[in-house]
Parts: C-alpha cells; structure tokens; sequence
C-alpha cells in the first residue's frame, strides 16, 4: 500500500501503511521531532464485539491535504475523515458511522486505540514523549476511558441512519495549551474541515497545475506538492518524518527545492533555504545536516564566514559535494526569482561553501561519506570504502556549483571572485574530464582510487546520471555517450535503469534522475522511462528510498511504538522530489531564467495524449498557460502571458519520425530554415522559436507536420 500525510507544519502524522487503514502512524508534534508517538487507530463495536471490516480504502481529497478512509462489512459503513487544521497543534478525525443492514444495530460504540504507554487525564488518554505531550479525546461528552482505550457510545442506529463524531489528538508542550485548542475545536468543530479545504485551495492555486490525459499523472504532481509542504515545519525547515526527522539535510533539500521552484512554490524554497543559513549563523558552523528544533530567533551577528568550520568538523565527513548543492539550491532559486536582496545577504555564506571545499593538486575531490549511496556504491561496485577515493560526483557538483557562484559573484558586483570561480570551474573541469572520462568506454567513471589513480570504471546510475542532472555537460556529445552506453549496460526492458550491473536494488531518485537526463537530450525512450512511473510510484504516488529490481519497496518494516527509526520510508520527500520535478521537465520542458523574464518550453506528449495543459507557470510575477495539442498532422503550441510584464518564451518543437510541412506564428507563415533544425534518434526538433508574448496576449506557434514510418 501507499501511505498519504497529514500535517500543517506543527503535527503530522501518515495513514496507509497499516490495517486497519485509519491507522495514524509517526505521529509527531508540535515540532517534527523523533520519537514519534505511539499508532492510533479506530475500532468498531456491537457489545463487547469488535466488528471486523474487511474491505477497506484509503484516498486523499483532491486539492486538499485531507485523506478519507472507508470500511466495510454487510451492515455497516464507516467513514474517517483526516486532517490538520491550518495554524493548530491538532489532528482532526471526523467519523460517520452508517448502517447499511436492513435492521437495527444496538450497542454500538468505538474504541480509541492507542499503542504504547498512557495514561488517563480527565477523560481522555495522555503519552508522553520527553516534554511534548499528546492528549486523545473527543468531542462527545459522554466518551469515557476504559482499560486503556477512549470509548465512544454510539447506541443505536437504525437502518440508513447515520451518527458522526469527532476526535482529536492534541500535540503540544503544556497542558493549558492544550485546553486552548479544545475550546477552538468544540467553537469551529466542522468548520474547521471547510478551514483546511479553503487553505489547500489557496496554496495550490498559485503553483503549476498540470492538466493532462492521465489523472493518475495530474495527481502525482499535485499529491507531491502536498506531500512536501506538509513535511515542512513552520520555521521553514524541510525534514522527512520518518527515520530521517530531526534533521534537515541540503543534499535532499536541493530536490525539493528544484520540484517547488518549477511549480512556482518560491516563498517555500526561501523558508528551505534560509532556514539552513540561519542555523550556520546561529551555531556558527555549517554542517552535513541542521537541526531542525534550532531557535533561528534573535540570531547573533553573522561570523566570519571565511574561518567557519565545514562539514569535516566530523572526522566521517568531507567537505565536498554536499556544499555544491547548497550553492546550487541558492542558484537555482536566484534564476527563478531573481530575488538578488536574498543572494547578496547569503553571497559570504554560499562563497564560504565553495572555496571551503577540499579540491586537491590535481583539482579532484573525495567523496563527502554521506551520499544517498554510501553503502552500496562499495558494495556492489568499488569494493572499497568511500574514503579511500575521489568522486566524480563531488568534481560535477563542484563545477555546477562553482559556474554558478561565478554568476551570482557578477550580479553581486565582486567581479574577481566572478573571474576566480570561473577559473576554478574550468580547473576542476578539465581534470574530470581527464580523469574520469573513458573514451574506450564511452562513459564516465564514477569514482577513483586515491593512491594508485586507478579508475573504478564500472558505472553507476546514481554518479553516472549526474553530469546532466547538475548543469555540469557542456560536451553534448560526451553526455549522449555517457548516457547511452549507461543504457546498454544497466537498463532493464520495462523502461528502468538498474543502480549497477549486480545491484538487487536501486535508489528510489533513479527513475527521476534517468528521465530527466533522456528528456534533457530529448531521447525517445523517455516516454518509455516516463510509463514506468507506473509501477515504481505507489498506489498514494509516493516513492521509496529504495526499490527492489521488481520495484516493490524494500522499507518496509514499522513500529507501532513510534521509538525506533524504523525502515518504512516509502513517504519519501528527497525520491518523490526528484521525479516528479523529472516529470513535469519531461512533459513541460520547463525552465524559467529570471534575469532575462524568460521561459524556455520543450513539451512532449507522449502515449498518443492528444493535448496537454499547464497553468500557472510564474515568471516573476508573471502567470503563464500554456497548450499543447494535436490533430491530424498538426501540433498547436498556445501561449498566454496573464501577467503584467511581457515575458520571452523560446520554445522547441519536438515530433516523433515527422516531416515538417509548414510553420506558423499567429498564422502568418515563418521561413523553417531561419530556425535552428535537429533530426536525432528519428525525433525532428525545431529549437529557438523565439517569440516575446506582451502583457494579457496570446501567441500561438502551428506545425503542420507529415507522421513518418
């Protein structure tokens, strides 16, 4: 089963990967914090009865972070409905019990279960994990404790009728808090379900929305949004709640950021981001991972970035690699934002992450030690520890990073760290290039020894697919090698790619990161790479950390008590980021440069769709739809500019084994030749149509176009 959130940036908690399906599970709050508290779950009683349920469903309310759960026998009907309302340290659960039977059902009540250690408090059920408290009650008075569960009368029900009742399970630090809330559920009770509704609206309606053929896609892209948001704590910090939480890493929060940035969530990426650089000036170093319960209030005066210590401060990490992503989290944001009041504040900090990093005399790096792969790039690959060699990884991070901080340097106006950085990028360039290219083999190798300089040439997906992935390619023809020969090794014929030859399993990013890179060169096998999202995402559109070579999860063990860090992390905010950021570039080709207004579109519809819709695409401030769609040998490519700026598109024509008949733009008739013309791999390309659309207009681009067998 898949596993849907709840939480509003104060509590969380997940349903679905446990029976019955009403199940909270890693419930956490007022912060994100670990341990989480024990399951909760409903049961249904006649007497003294537990009545079992046998069909059961889970399902998340589109556009709404509300998940309804439904179970069934012959006679009755019961219903959940989940969520944590905006602004309170509080998880709602509606209830409506249904009598389906021809007769009356007596007696009946429900029984409130909670796993663990507890106690009761006034008629309701206390557990306590250290200092944060979590109070289960309901809003009936005439609920009561009895050995240990929160029971709920429901007595009678005739036949159709229907009861409903409401629980809560109050997350916070004191108890007088606690009666605050209380009186604001028995005040809005209901209300508060149309709060939440209101409240998702708001937030999703001014992002991008993905309007196409397949509702299971259009979901995908808009659950993942949901699921991001809702693991984001109010301070801004991005953490996974599950055996990750308590920490908020930048390796993983670079992803995330890159989804949110392409769906027009930038307010949340510069919570993510700042987030971090708060926590450096507040403990004064800058570190693999933050702790996400740091006070970033009442910050000191801002160290000298130059002498402050990096992530080698621990003797298990180096400094380099997860630095790079750090830049290039605030790079990215930058060239869709083109928020320079945010970038020179940080311009120190993010200097301090690159010229920190440990580049050697050769300009090579080691590997950090706590990349995504630690443990099975030695096992299945090099057979030596991490330390023992340098990463490609780190030099392609570095480069992207170090190409980066050479533009954020010039739009700062430090001119030599602008020449500096550019230098550097070239250095470090020319020996990965040197190294870790193997013209006899035609790709990269992933990492090398550091004594001996003896290549581990055997590929790897998650360090192979990088160069692409991070900006790093400049040599297009290398990057098409690299990838296609990664394919005749490691890829599988239902559209995936294996980690490496021997490996039994993969890492959850990899579907994303082989699509992003077929989709960037524009390769036809990505609609076969996209299809296979079918069977790796899960049924809720989620992603594990990692997947057997049948796809099924292998995270799959929970504990009830909440105490351990268990492996169920198949709610995975750093995977699910990474593809479905994959999927909207394949679909939409989207990038947004915001320096220049300009928006850079290279659509594909794949599996016969015959159209293809997106709406708020934001440039700036600018709010852009967008059709794709197509009909008897021609392809209608329609833009409209809802802002107040003219914005720049510079589309590409994208058709499988067609000949191009004729071009138009607002149907006057162009000269195909002035466009630049690409035929690869039986796809034709006409690149660099490049139109200005002025405020509240439209354009529209037609290709008539011949199919090809």
């Amino acid at each position: 089963m898949g596993a849907f959130g709840i939480g509003n940036g104060k509590v969380f908690t997940l349903m679905g990967l446990n029976l019955p399906l009403n199940t909270f599970h890693n419930m956490t709050g007022p912060t994100y914090s670990h341990p989480f508290f024990g399951d909760e779950w409903i049961e249904l009683k006649i007497g003294k009865e537990k009545v079992n349920l046998p069909k059961q469903w889970i399902w998340q309310v589109r556009g709404a972070g509300v998940v309804i759960t439904k179970e069934i026998d012959d006679n009755v009907e019961l219903y959940t409905v989940n969520f944590a309302p905006p602004d309170l340290e509080a998880i709602v659960r509606v209830i409506i019990i249904r009598n389906i039977s021809d007769n009356i059902i007596n007696d009946l009540s429900l029984s409130c279960k909670l796993f663990g250690d507890k106690e009761e408090r006034g008629g309701e059920l206390l557990q306590r994990r250290g200092e944060r408290l979590l109070f289960l009650g309901c809003l009936d008075k005439d609920s009561y404790i009895k050995e240990g569960d929160l029971i709920i009368p429901l007595g009678n029900i005739k036949k159709e009728e229907e009861k409903l009742t409401i629980h809560y399970l109050c997350l916070n630090k004191k108890e007088k808090e606690k009666i605050k809330i209380i009186k604001i559920l028995n005040r809005e009770r209901l209300k508060l379900l149309e709060k939440t509704k209101n409240y998702w609206e708001d937030w999703l309606s001014h992002s991008l929305k993905v309007i196409s053929p397949d509702e299971k896609v259009n979901d995908l892209i808009e659950g993942m949004k949901i699921a991001l948001k809702i693991q984001q704590m109010s301070s801004g910090a991005q953490t996974p709640v599950v055996k990750y939480a308590d920490r908020s890493h930048d390796r993983e929060n670079v992803n995330i950021s890159r989804f949110l940035l392409t769906v027009g969530k930038y307010n949340d990426v510069k919570e993510i981001i700042q987030f971090c650089y708060k926590v450096a000036i507040k403990t004064g170093k800058v570190l693999n991972s933050q702790d996400i319960l740091t006070n970033i209030d009442n910050l000191p005066p801002e160290p000298d970035w130059s002498k402050v210590p990096l992530d080698n401060i621990n003797n298990d990490y180096h400094t380099a690699e997860r630095p790079s992503w750090t830049i290039l989290q605030f790079y990215w944001y930058y060239k869709y934002t083109n928020d320079l009041e945010l970038i020179k504040k940080c311009y120190p900090y993010l200097k301090r992450n690159l010229t920190g990093q440990e580049v050697s005399e050769d300009f090579l790096l080691p590997f950090h030690g706590d990349e995504m792969y630690q443990a099975t790039f030695p096992f299945y690959v090099s057979k030596v520890s991490l330390s023992k060699m340098y990463s490609a990884d780190s030099s392609f991070t570095f480069v992207a990073a170090a190409e980066g901080m050479q533009e954020i340097a010039q739009a700062c106006g430090e001119l030599k760290d602008s020449i500096k950085f550019k230098e550097l990028a070239n250095k470090v360039r020319t020996s990965a290039e040197k190294y870790y290219w193997q013209e006899d083999l035609g790709f990269y190798a992933p990492a090398m020894l550091k004594d001996s300089k003896e290549l581990i040439k055997r590929p790897f997906s998650d360090i192979n697919l990088k160069p692409i992935w991070t900006g790093y390619i400049k040599d297009l023809s290398r990057a098409r090698r690299n990838l296609l020969e990664l394919m005749k090794i490691l890829s599988m014929p239902d559209g995936t790619l294996k980690m490496a030859e021997f490996a039994d399993v993969y890492h959850g990013q990899i579907p994303g990161l082989f699509l992003y890179n077929l989709a960037y060169l524009d390769h036809p096998y990505a609609e076969t790479a996209f299809n296979s999202f079918n069977f790796i995402a899960d049924p809720a559109g989620q992603f594990s950390e990692a997947h057997g070579n049948n796809h099924l999860s292998v995270c799959m063990n929970t504990d009830p008590s909440g105490f351990k860090k268990e492996d169920a992390r198949r709610f995975g905010p750093w995977e699910g980021s990474v593809n479905a950021y994959s999927i909207v570039y394949y679909l939409t080709g989207i990038r947004i440069d915001a320096q220049k207004n300009e928006l850079y579109l290279l659509p594909h519809l794949p599996n016969n769709w015959d159209k293809l819709q997106v709406k708020n695409c934001y440039i700036r401030e600018n709010p852009v739809e967008f059709t794709v769609s197509e009909l008897d040998g021609e392809r209608v490519y329609l833009i409209e500019n809802k802002g107040e700026e003219s914005v720049f598109v510079n589309l590409t024509v994208s058709l499988k084994k067609a000949e191009v008949k004729e071009l138009l733009i607002n149907d006057k008739k162009q000269d195909i030749n002035s466009f630049t013309i690409e035929n690869e791999w039986g796809c034709l390309r006409i690149k660099d149509i490049k139109m200005q659309v002025m405020s509240h207009s439209k354009m529209k681009v037609k290709v008539k176009f011949l199919k090809m067998d």
